[in-house]
C-alpha cells in the first residue's frame, strides 16, 4: 500500500469516527474498515492476494499453531499422569507407613506391600451368551489362576405386577443352580489363593452388575473368614475398596501388542486383558512401559487416547 492509498485511508476511516457510541453502527464500521483495506489492496495489487485475505490466512495459521501446542501440552500432561499413577494401597499400609518414624533405609524407600489382585472382565461370547473371565496374579505377577464364568451374574428375575401371582420364569431355576454353583467356585479360588483386590474392566454397562455382584461375593467371603478365624486378617477395611473399577484402555492395547504375543503367547485375547488389568494395579508404570515399542508398527504406547482430539 502506497503513500497515497494510506492517506487516503486515513481520511476515510476518520470520516467513519463520526458515527455516535452505537454498537450496531461499530460493527459496520468494522466491515466497511475491511472492505476499504480489501479494494485499496486489490486496485494496488493486480493478481495477488488481497490485504483481507492475507490478515484471514495469517490468523488462521496462527489458531492452527496455538491450537496444536495446546493439544501437545495436554497431551503431555496427561501422559506425565498415566505414568506417575501409584500402584493400589490399603489403608493397613498407609496406616502402618505413619505409625513408623524411624529413620532407617526401609523408612526412605519402604518396602511396599504386594497384594494377589484379580482381573475380572465382562465379554460376550456370541449372540447370545455371555462370560465372565477372571484371572488371578501373584504378588510378583504371576499368572497363578483363571476362569471362564457363564453364569456368575444372577439371573434376572420377572418383574411381578401387583395383585399378579408368582410366576417362575421357564429355566430360571436351572439358571438359578448354575448361579450357585459359579459363585462357590468363584468364592473358593478368591479363598485359595487369598486375593487381596479384584479389577473390574469398566468396558461396558454390564460391567455395574459384575461388580455389585463380585463385591458381595467379596465381602460374604470375608465375613465367613472372620467367623471362622478372626486373628487371621484384619478386614475392618477390606469393604468396598475390595472390589474397584479398572482402565479399559492399556490391558486392551497390551493384549493386541507383540509383547503380549511374547510373554503371553498361548492365552487367548481376553485372558491377556485380564492378566494386564490386574498386573496395572500392582505396577501401573511396568504395564506402560510394556507398550513401548523402538519398532513404529508395533509401539502402542502411540495408541494411546491422550485427548479427546
Amino acid at each position: 500500500m502506497d503513500q497515497k492509498i494510506g492517506n487516503k485511508f486515513f481520511f476515510d476511516m476518520l470520516e467513519k469516527f463520526k458515527y455516535p457510541n452505537d454498537e450496531t453502527k461499530w460493527r459496520f464500521l468494522r466491515r466497511e474498515i475491511f472492505e476499504i483495506i480489501s479494494s485499496k489492496s486489490q486496485d494496488s495489487l493486480r493478481g495477488q492476494k488481497s490485504f483481507l485475505v492475507s490478515i484471514l490466512d495469517e490468523i488462521k495459521q496462527e489458531l492452527k499453531e496455538d491450537a496444536e501446542k495446546q493439544i501437545l501440552r495436554e497431551c503431555s500432561e496427561t501422559y506425565r499422569e498415566l505414568i506417575e499413577t501409584g500402584y493400589f494401597k490399603c489403608q493397613t499400609e498407609n496406616r502402618q507407613a505413619s505409625q513408623s518414624r524411624r529413620a532407617i533405609e526401609e523408612d526412605i524407600i519402604p518396602q511396599r506391600e504386594r497384594l494377589n489382585v484379580m482381573g475380572a472382565i465382562f465379554h460376550q461370547i456370541d449372540n447370545r451368551n455371555y462370560a465372565t473371565t477372571i484371572a488371578v496374579v501373584d504378588q510378583y505377577g504371576e499368572l497363578v489362576a483363571h476362569k471362564d464364568f457363564l453364569f456368575l451374574l444372577p439371573p434376572k428375575k420377572r418383574i411381578q405386577r401387583d395383585g399378579e401371582p408368582t410366576q417362575v420364569r421357564p429355566g430360571e431355576i436351572e439358571e438359578q443352580r448354575k448361579h450357585d454353583e459359579d459363585r462357590r467356585q468363584f468364592q473358593e479360588i478368591l479363598r485359595e489363593h487369598t486375593v487381596d483386590l479384584i479389577v473390574v474392566c469398566a468396558d461396558c454397562l454390564e460391567a455395574k452388575r459384575l461388580k455389585k455382584a463380585l463385591t458381595e461375593f467379596a465381602n460374604l467371603n470375608s465375613q465367613q473368614d472372620q467367623m471362622q478365624d478372626e486373628d487371621v486378617r484384619d478386614l475392618g477395611d477390606r469393604q468396598e475398596a475390595f472390589v474397584i473399577w479398572g482402565r479399559p484402555e492399556i490391558p486392551k492395547l497390551f493384549a493386541t501388542s507383540h509383547q503380549s504375543n511374547k510373554l503371553l503367547k498361548a492365552h487367548p485375547f481376553i485372558l491377556k486383558k485380564a492378566i494386564c488389568l490386574a498386573r496395572f494395579e500392582q505396577d501401573p508404570m511396568n504395564e506402560i512401559l510394556n507398550l513401548w515399542s523402538p519398532i513404529m508398527s508395533e509401539n502402542m504406547a502411540l495408541q494411546l487416547s491422550l485427548h479427546p482430539l
